[in-house]
């Protein structure tokens, strides 16, 4: 996902190289990698948020 939106951001690359694609890919997993460890985008808690509204449940029982 964050090599699709470099390349649609970017567009074609001034230092093309096979080198520079590697080191990008890699750079974009270990970043991806991070995000996902941190909940960098709550997700999560909003998808949570958005079918608790849709959902009746009890108000002892905890939304996991």
């Amino acid at each position: 996902m964050i090599g699709s939106m470099r390349a649609s951001s970017l567009g074609d690359d001034l230092f093309g190289s096979e080198a520079t694609n590697q080191f990008r890919e890699m750079s974009d997993a270990r970043l991806a990698d991070s995000m996902a460890e941190k909940g960098a985008f709550g997700i999560a808690e909003m998808l949570i948020s958005q079918l608790g509204k849709h959902l009746s449940v009890d108000e002892g029982t905890p939304v996991k």
